[in-house]
Formats: C-alpha cells, sequence, structure tokens
C-alpha cells in the first residue's frame, strides 16, 4: 500500500519523478480518501493559480483568492470534504513561474501550513472534533527547477524519487 500518504508524517510536500496511474487508484478505492490532480502549466500566475486551485478543490463562491483565503478553505473539513488529501502538481516547475520570485514559496508555505494544521486531532467534544487528516504534495516535474530543490523525495518506496 501506499503508507506514507496514510500518514500524517513529515515530508508533507515531497519530490516524485513519475506518478503511477496504480498509486492514484488504489489511493482513492478508499472510501473518504480525496486525490487532487493540479497541472503546474494552468499554474503561472497568481490569477490562474486561484482559478485552477478553486476549480480543483471546488472551493466556495466566496473563497476570496488569497493564501489567508485558501489556507482558510483548505482547513475546513466541510469544505476539504476529505479524511485523507493527496494533491499532486504535474509540471511543478512551472507553477508560478510568471510571477514574483518568492510565489512558489508562499504556496508551498500556504500547503504546509495546512498540512500541518490538520495533522493534528481536534478533540474539543464541539461539532467540529475531527481525527488527524493526512494532507500530502507530490511535486513531479520539478525539472531541476531550484525553487523545489529543497523539498526531499518522497519517502514511499513505490514512488520513485527525483531524477539526478
Amino acid at each position: 500500500m501506499i503508507s506514507w500518504l496514510e500518514t500524517t508524517a513529515e515530508p508533507r510536500i515531497a519530490q516524485v519523478s513519475s506518478l503511477q496511474p496504480d498509486i492514484r487508484e488504489a489511493w482513492l478505492a478508499t472510501a473518504g480518501r480525496k486525490w487532487i490532480d493540479l497541472n503546474g502549466r494552468q499554474m503561472r500566475d497568481w490569477n490562474h493559480a486561484y482559478e485552477h486551485l478553486a476549480e480543483a478543490f471546488e472551493l466556495p463562491d466566496y473563497f476570496g483568492r488569497n493564501l489567508d483565503a485558501l489556507s482558510d478553505c483548505l482547513s475546513d473539513r466541510h469544505v476539504l470534504r476529505g479524511d485523507a488529501v493527496v494533491i499532486c502538481i504535474a509540471h511543478s516547475s512551472e507553477v508560478l513561474a510568471d510571477a514574483s520570485s518568492d510565489a512558489l514559496a508562499k504556496l508551498m508555505d500556504t500547503l504546509t501550513m495546512v498540512a500541518d494544521e490538520l495533522s493534528a486531532p481536534v478533540k474539543d467534544g464541539d461539532s467540529w472534533d475531527r481525527p488527524a487528516i493526512p494532507f500530502h504534495v507530490l511535486l513531479a516535474g520539478v525539472d531541476n527547477d531550484a525553487r523545489l530543490q529543497g523539498y526531499p523525495p518522497a519517502p514511499d518506496s513505490r514512488f520513485p524519487g527525483p531524477l539526478s
């Protein structure tokens, strides 16, 4: 199985050199899991990135098209609607390539904050209590992009690491 993705363990964002369709299929074979495919070619600037994210995650109409709003929506289990989430970004080196030099880092920081928040269960005795939710981002098509080199290879042996 896909052991690392089933946990809240770090790294929560990792590089992969290729994605095998059987991994996605195996992931989705368990009810409640969500797999979001994103295409970096459709996310080259903030406007297109927010449009692509809103569509892929089926974000509500009130989504504010900024990083704080993205964090709020993805941290809300009623919006996220998944017991475990994998985001797979194809052509990762193209994400926010036409934006400022720190734009991609800001997006990845936001996704890391969401993963950190979801990794802790909420047990307050209220209606919003929830278990820990695994949330991982797979970066495919890194293409030696210096902006993405700080992310390690995926630790699960079923995912090939980045090409050297």
